[in-house]
């Protein structure tokens, strides 16, 4: 019998769709580092090329993991029929409104009652 996986299709596709690059970056590090070990004499300016690459491609998978982690919660904050922060957060502004307008109802002035009954 097939194991059921917790994690739904989606969010799986979007996790491999990070995986890949991270996967490639993961060997261009392998293939700069062997550079650095073959270089007779180290210059520092190409070091620092290196590092800088391989910084701005560390820098560049962190924010496609960012991206797909938010996107598969959006995604599965919708699939249970979740509300996302941003709606939470409209709806109390709504609410907020709402409470302004119906405390300036109440404060507002009422028509004068009359005073007691008046004999015939």
């Amino acid at each position: 019998m097939a194991k059921t996986s917790v994690i739904p299709e989606a969010l799986l596709d979007r996790l491999q769709t990070v995986l890949e690059p991270l996967s490639k970056l993961e060997g261009r590090i392998t293939e700069l580092k062997d550079k650095v070990l073959q270089l007779p004499e180290l210059k520092p300016s190409q070091l620092r090329n290196y590092f800088n690459d391989l910084l701005k491609r560390v820098r560049e998978a962190q924010s496609n993991v960012e991206k797909a982690f938010a996107e598969g919660v959006q995604w599965t904050l919708s699939m249970l029929n979740l509300p996302s922060k941003d709606e939470v957060e409209e709806l109390k502004e709504k609410v907020a409104k709402l409470e302004k307008e119906v405390k300036r109802l109440k404060t507002k002035k009422a028509p004068a009652k009359k005073g007691g009954k008046k004999k015939a």
